[in-house]
């Protein structure tokens, strides 16, 4: 496997799947993660989950001159009322719950009087935990280990960590069985990745690393432009857990959020959000929890009538993926 060869993979797959990009009375959702202006080092945000505060800027100020910008309510009230959705019609999202989301992606948002929802894993603001994802990505990132040895299922494999591009490889190995593979396997993994590693994950290591805190949670959601939703407890894969155990995972994200919010909480976004994260026993447990709209992070479009606990979003920055509407071969 090739380092270029991710990246140039992911854009395959994008521009197959908004094949569809313009379809009449249709809508898109744009999916972020994190804004920075944080320079790299080694590894750290290879995937570029953390867009450039710049580039974020320039989106958002053609977005506000360009597009008709939905709010989640607004969003609601076409669907449900079956009102005509006007065209170029967006609806800006975020997942996870990084505190550049409150730093420096919600004062450029407000400036523009751009609204947007923000999905938080409730388990992880406020702490010095890591995403699971960013622990793995800092191990590999700052050890000075040259190769360690990793079962993976039934397989024994060998990770090479001599050079970026080795790291890259062998980090995005380890996700991807990560993401398949039931939550207590994946804890025994990650687990096992900072004894192999040697080192101790910390959000030290990258501002990019933190999360919000409750505090700036609340300032954001007394916000009318900004709508805080829930994503899971610690973004662990809804649908690889037993549905008892992705029950009270559920629950206890939003039970925080409502706690902390002192508001009922109506909106959730799916960790990871691929078509073999959630299932319709999870579809329906959110929906009665009062849950009103969950969308996935599978690439595409909205159609009008489509289903709210299975709308598709436009992840932008992620994996070198262009900003949409600056592509011209999306705007034929």
């Amino acid at each position: 496997m090739n380092y270029k060869n991710i990246f140039t993979n992911s854009i395959e797959n994008y521009y197959q799947n908004l094949q569809n990009f313009n379809a009449a009375n249709s809508f898109k959702i744009l999916l972020y993660h994190g804004v920075s202006n944080v320079k790299s080092r080694g590894i750290e945000n290879y995937a570029m989950k953390h867009i450039n505060q710049d580039n974020f800027y320039e989106q958002i100020k053609f977005i506000k001159k360009n597009l008709n910008i939905l709010s989640v309510n607004e969003l609601l009230e076409f669907i449900l009322k079956k009102k005509k959705i006007k065209e170029n019609s967006v609806l800006i999202t975020f997942d996870d719950g990084y505190e550049n989301n409150f730093t420096m992606a919600a004062p450029i948002l407000e400036g523009f009087n751009v609204p947007a929802t923000f999905y938080v894993s409730s388990g992880l603001m406020n702490s010095t935990k890591m995403f699971w994802t960013d622990i793995l990505e800092d191990c590999i990132n700052r050890t000075k280990k040259s190769k360690i040895i990793i079962r993976l299922g039934k397989e024994k494999i060998e990770l090479k960590l001599k050079n970026p591009s080795e790291k890259v490889i062998s980090l995005e190995l380890i996700k991807k069985f990560c993401k398949i593979c039931k939550k207590s396997e994946k804890d025994h993994i990650v687990d096992y990745i900072i004894y192999a590693t040697g080192v101790e994950p910390s959000e030290e290591a990258s501002l990019n690393y933190r999360k919000l805190s409750w505090n700036q949670i609340k300032t954001m959601d007394s916000n009318k432009l900004f709508t805080i939703g829930g994503h899971s407890t610690y973004h662990d894969i809804l649908s690889l857990q037993s549905i008892e155990d992705a029950k009270k995972d559920i629950n206890l994200s939003i039970d925080l959020l409502e706690y902390n919010l002192q508001r009922k909480v109506f909106d959730y976004s799916y960790p990871e959000g691929q078509r073999n994260h959630y299932n319709k026993k999870i579809k329906d447990f959110l929906k009665k929890k009062k849950i009103r709209f969950c969308p996935s992070a599978i690439t595409g479009v909205n159609k009008f009538d489509a289903s709210l606990f299975d709308l598709k979003r436009i992840m932008v920055g992620f994996w070198n993926l262009p900003f949409p509407f600056f592509d011209k071969n999306l705007r034929k």
